[in-house]
């Protein structure tokens, strides 16, 4: 075993760690916080850190199985894949939910409002969800040689792309109304810089986490003399690694910025430590009492081994 890929193994643990914590955090905030639940945009937010610490819990241990074994059977590969398609197209079919949701409130925010009811959003969640069910299957068709690969690939690469097209396109949408409201409103240069700042950081995020890994496999599509396997291994783990960390900035950059959310974290985890704290303190107290009751209890049996027995009155 080299030692490049023991580095990288600790690197994709390390991953999958942050991104488990920070998914659950999300998920617990917002189940935590009565407020969070009432955005409609949290039911978004929830099936995004579903589907991201899938990749973490599943996903990345999987697949650090793979780079260790180079020799695994077709079934571990084949539910390997299909979960890792799975998760990822659900993280990625939620993020364009959102900045589509987040392009229709800014440029129509009547119909949005009137539009945004519970079931309306689970519906779309449930959307997503089938979609990216319906990505799996078509790869699990593919297996067992009901359909061809380039089918498969087809609608896996039009679904990707479609979704890096709507994304980019949304955010632009967005900035330019932002622009045109705030240009009407000097005050707010301030915010206008940050809104586009936060912009640009998801865009580009989504692209440079995504874009080698969808790149790499077009390439190997339509290259036949190319071939995947043909390039250093090096940069096949980094774009792999690029592709999961989507799901550790995810929760950063959607949850974090809500100020609610924040809240709710820092109460959560000020709980936690308030309740490692208390045990502490309980600790302290009950060692205490469990001294002076031994104290006390070898004072009662020195002073009861004191008392002259019957022998000692007779004489």
């Amino acid at each position: 075993m080299s030692s490049g890929v023991v580095l990288w193994s600790i690197a994709y643990s390390c991953a999958a760690i942050i991104i488990v914590s920070g998914n659950s955090l999300a998920i617990a905030a917002f189940f935590t916080s009565k407020k969070l639940m009432r955005m409609r945009a949290s039911y978004f937010l929830v099936s995004l850190a579903v589907a991201d610490m899938l990749i973490g819990i599943i996903t990345i241990p999987m697949y650090i199985a793979l780079l260790h074994y180079h020799v695994v059977s077709k079934e571990y590969q084949s539910v390997f894949t299909a979960v890792d398609i799975a998760s990822g197209s659900a993280s990625v079919f939620t993020l364009t939910t959102i900045s589509i949701e987040r392009l229709y409130s800014f440029w129509f925010p009547l119909h949005y409002r009137a539009n945004n009811a519970p079931r309306t959003y689970l519906g779309v969640v449930a959307g997503v969800w089938c979609l990216s069910g319906i990505i799996t299957t078509l790869h699990i068709l593919y297996r067992y040689h009901i359909i061809s690969y380039t089918h498969f690939f087809y609608v896996m690469m039009s679904a990707l792309s479609f979704c890096l097209l709507a994304m980019c396109m949304a955010y632009v949408g967005i900035f330019l109304r932002v622009r045109k409201h705030y240009r009407q409103n000097q005050c707010a240069q301030r915010n206008e810089r940050r809104f586009v700042y936060m912009l640009f950081t998801i865009t580009a995020l989504f692209v440079v986490t995504w874009l080698p890994f969808h790149l790499l496999n077009i390439v190997n599509f339509f290259c036949d003399f190319c071939l995947i396997k043909s390039l250093p291994h090096q940069l096949l783990f980094a774009c792999k690694f690029l592709h999961y960390t989507n799901s550790l900035v995810n929760p950063i950059i959607y949850s974090f910025q809500m100020p609610e959310f924040k809240k709710t974290v820092k109460s959560l985890v000020g709980c936690a430590a308030r309740g490692d704290e208390s045990r502490r303190v309980e600790e302290i107290p009950l060692a205490r009492m469990r001294k002076r009751d031994d104290a006390d209890t070898t004072q009662v049996y020195t002073s009861q081994g004191t008392i002259k027995g019957p022998d000692a009155h007779t004489g």
